[in-house]
């Protein structure tokens, strides 16, 4: 269940993601088809990093992590098809363990049509 105050965003080619300040994504839950295109929008000046379980959930992805940079960032395709991306963000310098939603409140991107409870990566 999203939070309350956190938008859940459904099936599409492209998922939008916008990172706050503080580091906070506006969307708790996103999907995006196979084959679509993640693409973050970071406010923080310094930057941000994206750390993804599991690791190298998108293409291109180095150390577990994506960089981000002030500004709009991507396209970012996912590493595979029907499977489940967790997420965290923090400063540049920084790290963090993605979470989940379930887990408590984390944040998660559902690619494709993953099996029911799919953390499983093709």
């Amino acid at each position: 269940m999203a939070e309350p105050g956190k938008a859940r965003v459904t099936d599409s080619p492209r998922l939008n993601v916008n990172i706050n300040a503080n580091y906070d994504p506006n969307v708790s839950h996103g999907d995006v088809d196979n084959g679509g295109e993640v693409y973050f929008n970071c406010a923080a000046t310094g930057g941000a990093l994206i750390y993804t379980s599991p690791t190298s959930a998108f293409d291109g992805e180095t150390n577990g992590y994506l960089t981000l940079v002030h500004g709009n960032n991507g396209p970012f395709t996912p590493n595979g098809d029907d499977f489940n991306i967790d997420y965290c963000c923090c400063a540049v310098g920084s790290n963090c363990s993605p979470q989940g939603v379930k887990e408590g409140g984390g944040y998660s991107i559902q690619v494709g049509n993953p099996p029911e409870g799919g953390k499983e990566k093709k």
